[in-house]
């Protein structure tokens, strides 16, 4: 017997776009962390800003 699975190819894509977000966020605030811990100024601006971007 087989069944007919219909998928949400959108909520799937959103879900993932998601994942992706989560995960680069993510190391950027553990790269921001680290710069911050060596005092590094100028690199926490850069890292600050790419967050921002996202």
């Amino acid at each position: 017997m087989y069944f007919i699975v219909e998928k949400d190819w959108d909520q799937l894509r959103e879900e993932a776009w998601q994942r992706q977000y989560e995960e680069e966020l993510a190391r950027l605030q553990a790269a921001y962390q680290k710069a911050a811990a060596a005092g590094d100024k100028e690199r926490m601006d850069k890292l600050a800003k790419a967050m921002d971007d996202l």
